[in-house]
């Protein structure tokens, strides 16, 4: 009787931390992989050399606005893709930057952020 309530602790234990690592998004299971062509994207590109990578934006408006967005949708999670061009006319992309948006933590966790330190 001791042991099985000992086990019993222990796998109870076991589930308390890997659900406190997914809820906190230290672990992000069921998040939808990234593309490759994201990780060739950085900052310093030009506009037409992105597009031709990563294909036409989920969100834009385009010179009006700054952001262009890709999004990859999962059940858990959101990764998201958005460039920045601060420098128009010139369509160089001044900010890169990849995260996930955790739906179980409500939060976004930042994967890769490049920037273009020329641009002021």
């Amino acid at each position: 009787m001791r042991q099985r309530l000992k086990i019993v602790r222990w796998i109870l234990l076991v589930f308390a931390v890997l659900g406190s690592l997914v809820i906190f998004g230290l672990v992000t299971p069921f998040t939808p992989p990234v593309p490759p062509p994201w990780h060739q994207v950085h900052a310093g590109m030009q506009r037409s050399n992105i597009l031709a990578l990563v294909g036409a934006p989920t969100i834009s408006g385009y010179p009006e606005k700054i952001v262009e967005t890709w999004r990859r949708d999962g059940a858990f999670g959101l990764r998201k893709l958005e460039v920045w061009y601060q420098n128009y006319p010139d369509e160089r992309a001044s900010i890169v930057c990849e995260y996930i948006y955790w739906r179980p933590g409500r939060r976004y966790i930042h994967t890769r952020m490049s920037r273009d330190h020329s641009v002021p």
